[in-house]
């Protein structure tokens, strides 16, 4: 028998090497043809390495294809596995040779494993045994196909930089089923009245937000009210009995204020509170309110009145607070509570009783981020949206109670990021996210010309021969690329299965220095411009916004643990304090005597100049009113003015100059589209090289949840 006919036992695997299928527990999985083939090589040579040529040959004949893809169907192979690079069950990575399966296999005919193909069974439709079987087999391929397809046009599309809004839908499996009832960039949150009779929503149109009601059942969309330029909307909540719509708004960067609006339009009562920093909840009687509000160290979450009165502390963290939800009988508040800033699994889901003060966790479980949370309708769980990596997107998780047992929902290649149930959970609405971001190039005097070269994200820097370095999610995973002087050749330089991003330069070209948290927390490394000899500098609680020293032999960065600016040397036998003064994005002058960084006061983003030893500031400067500044802070070639990013409140991006002698500062672009996610300026003052870029927001139906309460 050849091993065509013959098929392959691993761990609770089979792989069918005749059928091409792969089974777990006897169900057939969604695997793509390139990852089966590709699995079929290594499991056919277990216990041997197989070199990335022949792995290439095997699964790409006669195609010229980058060393990325495979790379990119290895990371997916293991995902659908179940195995992790660090700690490999099946697929063990030999570094720069290629790949060696390490589980025990053994080889067996598909009937001898209870598993007949599915064409078998055409010539016997009748059989009463066989039926069965055979249509959850074509049912499992044909779903198998359909996420094929799904997958890679979304692949396709993330690699070229597109995104068509209009079509995008969540990969979500059955039992759920789902339908896009609003599709647009502009859309920004969203929820779902208790009975499902109404959806909430806002948008922004001409640079003027606006709050809108969609009629579920005649599909009918209603503008509730329209904000000035300059206004954004925050979190939106229906009221218990479903009436009303609270909301939080803000204009430019004046304190954040809650207020309601009934369905039926009309007159808005305004600041029923003020300072709510980001999501709130309405008790089930409409009786009370939960709240959060922000200080510069510590966060607390509140309760009050529905009117806004007798407001009342009930938890502080000097972390950060996502959602906040009452559960189904207003006795307890669920929350939660975390950070990601140092990329280790921070986030928790926890419980407080209103009665006693006393906050429990509802379950041990940690993830990367926890973005919002929804009650089953008796009490008995949570459903929450969260990621358990940086570059993961958000799914449903299930947390049964009291026991904090967890359980994942979904698991889609969309980024399901909000979530809003009805009373009897039969209806669930979600945000389902979508970056496209590009890497432009363009002279400086003519900024709005500059043309595309490469899908970015997270970081660029020039090299002192015109390369670019920069971070790159085109495989599906956050990694360092380089693309040549001419914007003719790109390259990847890292492929661990991790979030590699703010690449920069050493002044002399001869090493790369990045954050990655490859190593369980986001920390510094460096390697060489070929990706080469990669060594971790720093193994704090957290360090990102590096910065090369002028002498090229010291690497500058902010400390997460202690928000302090400290300098390493590149060989990491000498570390010290600059600054304990809390400051971030950090940036060393040509002549190497000043450092520039953003600092936060009050609701105010300022810019600092102080001495290259810290110890002293010598400037300080506003940034625009009704502008959020942040990320990196470039020098101009002549050390003589500050080029820096600031958003507008319609999340519009553009470029600003701050000189240093004074004058109000100059905006240099006119962009009036997409987010900023990096910039650089060329050694010569000459080349702008900027990431830029826009979220899709598709509001999506969801039906089925209910299913998975039991």
């Amino acid at each position: 028998m050849s091993l065509e006919e013959l098929g392959f036992e691993f761990d609770e695997f089979f792989l069918d090497a005749r059928e091409k299928v792969l089974l777990r527990q006897g169900k057939a999985l969604q695997v793509t043809p390139k990852a089966l083939q590709l699995l079929l090589a290594l499991v056919e040579n277990h216990g041997h390495i197989v070199e990335k040529s022949v792995l290439m040959d095997r699964v790409w004949p006669d195609s010229f294809v980058e060393e990325s893809n495979l790379t990119f169907t290895v990371r997916q192979l293991r995902k659908v596995l179940g195995d992790d690079k660090r700690h490999p069950v099946f697929i063990e990575t030999i570094p720069r040779r290629g790949y060696r399966f390490i589980g025990r296999v053994k080889t067996s005919s598909a009937q001898r494993n209870g598993y007949e193909p599915y064409h078998a069974e055409l010539s016997r439709p009748t059989s009463r045994t066989s039926g069965p079987a055979w249509r959850s087999v074509i049912l499992s391929i044909t779903a198998a196909i359909a996420a094929i397809v799904i997958l890679s046009a979304g692949f396709l599309l993330w690699r070229s930089g597109t995104s068509n809004a209009d079509t995008a839908q969540p990969n979500i499996p059955s039992p759920l089923k789902f339908e896009t009832i609003v599709s647009t960039d502009q859309t920004m949150t969203t929820a779902i009245s208790p009975d499902g009779k109404y959806v909430a929503y806002t948008n922004n149109a001409g640079g003027q937000q606006s709050l809108w009601l969609r009629q579920m059942a005649s599909g009918i969309n209603t503008q509730l009210l329209a904000r000035g330029r300059g206004t954004i909307f925050g979190h939106l909540e229906f009221s218990s009995s479903g009436e009303y719509v609270y909301f939080t708004s803000r204009y430019q960067d004046q304190p954040t204020h809650l207020d309601r609006v009934s369905i039926l339009g009309g007159v808005v009562k305004e600041n029923i509170l003020t300072d709510v920093d980001g999501a709130f909840s309405i008790s089930p009687d409409d009786s009370h309110i939960s709240f959060r509000r922000y200080a510069p160290r510590d966060r607390t979450l509140f309760v009050a009145n529905i009117d806004g009165s007798d407001i009342k502390p009930i938890y502080e963290t000097s972390k950060t607070f996502t959602d906040n939800v009452f559960s189904p009988d207003g006795r307890l508040l669920a929350f939660a509570t975390g950070q990601s800033d140092t990329g280790t699994r921070d986030y928790g889901v926890n419980t407080i009783d209103l009665a006693s003060g006393e906050a429990h966790p509802a379950t041990d479980h940690k993830w990367f981020h926890v973005r919002s949370i929804a009650w089953l309708p008796d009490g008995s769980g949570l459903f929450v949206t969260a990621r358990m990596k940086n570059d993961d997107p958000h799914q449903i998780w299930k947390i049964t109670l009291p026991t904090g047992e967890v359980s994942k929902v979904t698991d889609t290649q969309d980024d399901l990021v909000t979530l809003g149930l009805t009373a009897d959970l039969t209806q669930a609405v979600v945000m389902q996210l979508s970056l496209t971001s590009n890497l432009y190039r363009g002279p400086i005097t003519e900024p709005d010309s500059a043309r595309a070269v490469a899908h970015a994200h997270m970081g660029v820097a020039w090299s002192p021969n015109g390369d670019l370095v920069f971070s790159s999610s085109a495989t599906g995973n956050a990694d360092i690329w380089l693309i040549d002087a001419k914007a003719s050749t790109q390259k990847q330089l890292t492929t661990e299965v991790a979030t590699d991003i703010e690449p920069v330069f050493s002044p002399d070209g001869r090493f790369i220095v990045f954050v990655s948290d490859r190593g369980g927390k986001y920390n510094l490394w460096r390697m060489n411009p070929d990706g080469s000899d990669l060594v971790q500098l720093t193994n704090g609680d957290g360090e990102t916004g590096p910065a090369f020293a002028k002498d090229g032999q010291f690497v500058l960065f902010n400390s997460i643990n202690d928000g302090g600016l400290w300098q390493i040397s590149l060989d990491a036998s000498e570390r010290r304090l600059i600054s304990n003064k809390t400051g971030f994005d950090v940036s060393i002058s040509p002549d190497g005597k000043k450092l520039a960084h953003f600092a936060k006061s009050g609701q105010k983003t300022k810019i600092v100049i102080a001495s290259s030893d810290g110890e002293s500031m010598l400037r300080e400067f506003d940034t625009p009113t009704g502008y959020f500044a942040s990320g990196r802070i470039v020098w101009t070639d002549n050390g003589r003015a500050l080029l820096y990013a600031a958003e507008d409140s319609n999340l519009v991006g553009n470029l600003w100059q701050q000189s240093l002698d004074g004058q109000t500062p100059r905006k240099l672009t006119n962009y009036n589209s997409d987010e900023i996610f990096g910039f650089d300026l060329s050694l010569d003052g000459l080349t702008l090289a900027v990431i830029r870029g826009t979220w899709n927001h598709n509001i999506v139906l969801v039906k089925g949840l209910e299913k998975f309460a039991k």
